[in-house]
C-alpha cells in the first residue's frame, strides 16, 4: 500500500515537471517570412532567420489571457518578448517580427493556425544607399 501511495504521489506531483506535449502544433512562421521577403525584395534577397529576424511582439489569445486551460506554472507556459504569458499548445498565434533585409527594416505581422499561415506588412523603412557615406 505504501508503494502505491508513493507512486501515486510522485505521479501527481510530477505533472508540472514533464515536458509539454501537444497533439497538434500551429504552422511555422519561417516559410511565411521567407515568402514575404522573396515577394517584396525579389528572389535574390536572402535572410538569416536567426540573425535578421527578431520577434518584437506577441499577441496573447483570449484563452491565454483568461488562462482557460490552467497551463500557468506548467512546462506548457512560456514568456513572450514583452514578458507576456504564452502557451505552447494553443490553436492560433499572432506575432510581430522585425526583419532586416537590403538596408530595410520591415515589421511583419504573422498569424498562423493548424492549417494556414498569413502575413501582413505593418511598416517598412529603407535607408537610401547614398546616405550611408
Amino acid at each position: 500500500m505504501k508503494k502505491l501511495m508513493l507512486t501515486l504521489c510522485l505521479v501527481l506531483s510530477s505533472f508540472n515537471i514533464w515536458a509539454c506535449s501537444c497533439s497538434k502544433y500551429v504552422l511555422s512562421h519561417d516559410t511565411a517570412i521567407e515568402q514575404f521577403v522573396k515577394n517584396e525584395f525579389g528572389r535574390r534577397a536572402k535572410i538569416d532567420l536567426d540573425q535578421d529576424v527578431v520577434l518584437i511582439k506577441a499577441y496573447p489569445s483570449l484563452i491565454e489571457k483568461m488562462d482557460l486551460f490552467k497551463f500557468k506554472g506548467t512546462s506548457c507556459e512560456v514568456r513572450g518578448p514583452q514578458d507576456e504569458f504564452l502557451y505552447h499548445c494553443i490553436n492560433k498565434v499572432k506575432y510581430d517580427y522585425l526583419i532586416k533585409v537590403n538596408n530595410c527594416e520591415v515589421v511583419l505581422r504573422v498569424k498562423s493556425t493548424y492549417s494556414k499561415v498569413s502575413s501582413r506588412l505593418i511598416s517598412k523603412t529603407c535607408m537610401d544607399s547614398s546616405n550611408l557615406l
